[in-house]
């Protein structure tokens, strides 16, 4: 995972050098954190490769 305070940087020297772009910026990083959040809310698929008999009672 990407360290908050490169991302702080990074942002700070975009508004330095282009400071028309730092709305898109921040508008894209809103956008990740929402993809984000809706990928932790959404169920996984896993394949364990375990089969487990159970009994027939």
């Amino acid at each position: 995972m990407v360290d908050r305070l490169m991302i702080r940087d990074k942002l700070m020297e975009l508004e330095k050098l282009r400071p028309e772009l730092i709305e898109e910026a921040m508008r894209f990083i809103d956008y990740l954190i929402h993809r984000e959040k809706e990928k932790q809310g959404m169920p996984g698929i896993s394949d364990t490769n375990e089969i487990e008999i159970l009994p027939n009672d």
